[in-house]
């Protein structure tokens, strides 16, 4: 199983008896459209101890995670740019903005101990309350310690900077120093309740936008020649519409993110004449929060047949969860 890291912090989660701090209201952070460009991979960690449960009582986030992922539906948009922007008006209070954007497996977990954030701004919003934007672009922040901003304002762009293995913001809330879960708000005990709380964070339109999914497919398309998981996992792979050299072998890669044991993940790879050449349903014997693989046409005695080869990867969600079947198809042409 894949492990995609970012900002993990270790604090408290209680708040301070029954004194209710007044809160932000948050806006998004990234100049996206959850569920179409963009889409949360992270949520904050409420499990207590070992082990792994989001807001929804559901597994997408990990063990001791501390705050919301916003991720980019494309990879590769993050060399075009995606702004970062201030959930809430405030003082920016610290920033960083010279580490390269380099995979987590590229450069590895020693080179980065103490900055695992990234390029990152931190924003003092009053009364205790603190956002911290992690991962940001390399030379993109474009405010400075002591500027005051408006929600909305523009802090940098999406980056691969610090301790992580895929072009997000890592956007963590604090209150006087104790982790918050934007969904949740600043209650008493995160561990008991499943579903926002009653005093979410996150402004109307905000919570509007970021409808739930517990099941993401991050990744799929096809490409000619082999490609391998750890390809995958690094992002290498590279979805291509069309081929004009003879080639023996097309791949359909694909990464998935918050399957459980219970779901039913069914691939197939269907050649010009419209015939599968291969199609796979199963589940898994235990959860997969990242799962990525691949499936390939081959052709042993030269070139393979031009003309369309589509992949389809189609996930439903097994018992006890109320997630829609999520369907993918991608194509290829060789020609």
């Amino acid at each position: 199983m894949l492990l995609i890291m970012a900002l993990t912090v270790g604090l408290g989660w209680r708040a301070a008896g029954a004194q209710q701090p007044a809160t932000p209201q948050l806006a998004l952070p990234l100049a996206c459209t959850p569920g179409s460009d963009c889409f949360i991979m992270n949520y904050v960690d409420h499990e207590d101890g070992p082990g792994r449960r989001d807001y929804q009582c559901r597994h997408l986030t990990y063990d001791g995670h501390r705050g919301t992922d916003f991720a980019l539906a494309d990879p590769a948009a993050m060399a075009s740019g995606v702004a970062v922007l201030a959930a809430a008006p405030g003082l920016v209070v610290a920033t960083r903005n010279d580490m390269a954007d380099i995979h987590l497996r590229e450069g590895g977990a020693k080179a980065i101990e103490g900055r695992e954030c990234g390029n990152r701004v931190a924003i003092d919003h009053g009364g205790g309350w603190v956002t911290d934007y992690c991962h940001l672009r390399a030379g993109s922040v474009v405010v400075r310690r002591g500027q005051r901003v408006a929600a909305g304002d523009r802090l940098g762009l999406v980056g691969l900077s610090g301790a992580t293995e895929f072009p997000h913001v890592h956007l963590g809330v604090t209150w006087r120093g104790r982790a918050i879960d934007p969904f949740v708000g600043p209650v008493e005990d995160i561990h008991t309740t499943c579903g926002p709380g009653p005093a979410s964070l996150w402004s109307k339109p905000a919570l509007d936008a970021l409808t739930y999914r517990s099941i993401v497919v991050y990744l799929a398309g096809l490409m000619p020649g082999e490609v391998t998981v750890e390809d995958i996992r690094r992002l290498r792979a590279r979805s291509v519409a069309s081929h004009n050299a003879p080639t023996e072998i097309v791949s359909f890669f694909y990464m998935v993110v918050g399957l459980s044991r219970h779901d039913e993940l069914s691939l197939r790879l269907i050649g010009p004449d419209g015939r599968a050449v291969v199609d796979r349903t199963g589940k898994f014997n235990e959860d997969r929060f990242v799962h990525a693989d691949r499936l390939w046409a081959r052709s042993r005695s030269g070139a393979l047949p031009k003309g369309f080869y589509r992949g389809e990867i189609v996930v439903k969600p097994g018992a006890g969860s109320n997630g829609e079947t999520i369907r993918r198809s991608e194509t290829i042409e060789l020609r």
